[in-house]
């Protein structure tokens, strides 16, 4: 008797593909991931992830994202436990972000590099950004004694 694969939700399959994703950047670099690669590598058909991600810079985006969000996620969750004090949240900062970077792991600052001069890339990066920005002059304006505008380009 043959059984049918299990039939993922849409969300559920983005988050296979991009799990099998990560894992082809990790065994051959970012140049041995295609859309065709990675259709082979998760055992679906061309078309699931021509529909998933448009092109190998959306699929590249697509995992820079969720790198990013990951991070962002636990920066976040890392500060919600942070004593409301600003040498602890000045601490904290410098912590995150070394954290962040050391996590992040080869395989994002592959996908960064293969991304580079992309447009869509670009803007996506200016998006993140200006997410960071905000998310540290949240954390520093009960101590910065500038108003709004100058803390935010100073973040």
């Amino acid at each position: 008797m043959t059984t049918s694969p299990t039939r993922l939700s849409k969300q559920a399959r983005r988050e296979q593909l991009l799990d099998t994703a990560l894992a082809v950047v990790r065994e051959q670099g970012a140049d041995g991931l295609t859309l065709v690669t990675l259709a082979e590598a998760a055992g679906v058909s061309r078309p699931i992830t021509y529909d998933h991600f448009g092109t190998r810079s959306g699929l590249l985006i697509a995992l820079y994202r969720r790198i990013d969000e990951r991070q962002a996620a636990t920066a976040a969750r890392d500060f919600e436990r942070t004593p409301k004090r600003l040498a602890d949240v000045a601490r904290l900062m410098g912590e995150s972000y070394m954290s962040c970077f050391r996590t992040a792991g080869p395989e994002c600052h592959a996908i960064f590099a293969a991304l580079k001069g992309d447009e869509d890339m670009e803007r996506v990066q200016r998006e993140l950004t200006a997410g960071y920005v905000e998310f540290y002059r949240g954390l520093l304006a009960p101590y910065a004694k500038v108003d709004e505008a100058e803390l935010r380009r100073r973040c």
